[in-house]
């Protein structure tokens, strides 16, 4: 179902978001789709953004968050609570913030089909598959 996406803000990462961030990604269905499987401590999360080095944001929809952005080095990832999920909220915040730039990329599991349709969406393609074992 889709919603009226026009009320999506971006606002930078600070250190009041800590417990959001903190909670969105050991969100049982956000975690499912991650690279990164392994459970960690709140501290390990704090000790995470003290260096990290890119443009965080958080994404606000209808004054509530709902969700973040990332951008390390053009390699965009995206995490939303999944009750906004199926809304175009994930592809209308790529696409927006992607606008008038290139050179961006994401890095995507591949049973994420839905993260893969949110990037299609959003203008980006195909370009390699990276297999691990």
């Amino acid at each position: 179902m889709k919603q009226n996406t026009r009320r999506i803000n971006l606002k930078k990462v600070n250190k009041e978001d800590m417990k959001f961030i903190y909670e969105l990604m050991t969100n049982k269905l956000v975690r499912e789709r991650l690279f990164e499987q392994r459970e960690f401590s709140y501290e390990e999360h704090l000790k995470y953004w003290q260096t990290f080095h890119g443009f965080a944001y958080i994404i606000i929809h209808n004054e509530k968050k709902i969700g973040l952005l990332r951008d390390e080095t053009q390699e965009l990832s995206i995490q939303i609570l999944p009750e906004y999920w199926n809304m175009g909220i994930g592809s209308k915040v790529i696409s927006d913030y992607c606008d008038g730039k290139q050179g961006f990329h994401a890095r995507i599991k591949n049973n994420n089909i839905a993260s893969v349709k949110i990037f299609e969406k959003a203008g980006f393609k195909h370009h390699h598959i990276v297999l691990k074992k």
